[in-house]
């Protein structure tokens, strides 16, 4: 799937938070591709640049970072580290912050590539989707939750894509 970037907009309270639903509407984990990152990576960094306290936008950026790790699209140690250090800030700006907490729980998803701690990603995702809507961003992280279950994170989303949503599966 190949997403545009959102049209500029001005960096009033509404407008930029309409920006950022629009960005956030294009996160589409299952279908996420590289170039998706090289077009929501720019616009993210502008709206960051223009309010440096908005938290959603720092935790939509620590998100796609952490996607470039799952999907298998960055092996770098860079973008993990850019991606946690996003998502902190994104909590200490809004403290309880749903999306943040969203953030951090998919950085320690992703950290488990590398090892990380299986259960470090359970309350965060769980506080996040508890208060966050329904949608193809907060459903693939309560998939991607790491539950014992022996499978690694690839063939989870995979099976239960598939079979929710009759769709393309993961392919990480």
């Amino acid at each position: 799937m190949r997403v545009t970037a959102p049209p500029a907009m001005g960096m009033s309270g509404s407008a930029g938070s309409q920006e950022l639903a629009g960005i956030r509407a294009r996160i589409v984990p299952d279908r996420w591709t590289r170039e998706d990152f090289e077009t929501l990576k720019p616009s993210l960094d502008r709206l960051i640049q223009a309010n440096p306290e908005q938290a959603d936008a720092w935790a939509l950026r620590s998100i796609i970072a952490s996607l470039q790790i799952l999907r298998t699209f960055d092996y770098g140690t860079a973008v993990l580290m850019a991606g946690k250090s996003d998502a902190e800030r994104a909590l200490r700006l809004a403290p309880g912050s749903r999306l943040g907490e969203l953030a951090l729980g998919l950085h320690y998803v992703a950290m488990t590539t590398r090892g990380g701690d299986p259960n470090a990603a359970g309350p965060h995702i769980e506080r996040a989707v508890a208060g966050l809507s329904r949608d193809t961003l907060s459903r693939y992280a309560e998939i991607a939750k790491p539950r014992g279950s022996g499978l690694n994170h690839c063939d989870r989303c995979s099976l239960t894509l598939a079979a929710t949503r009759k769709g393309p599966s993961h392919r990480g």
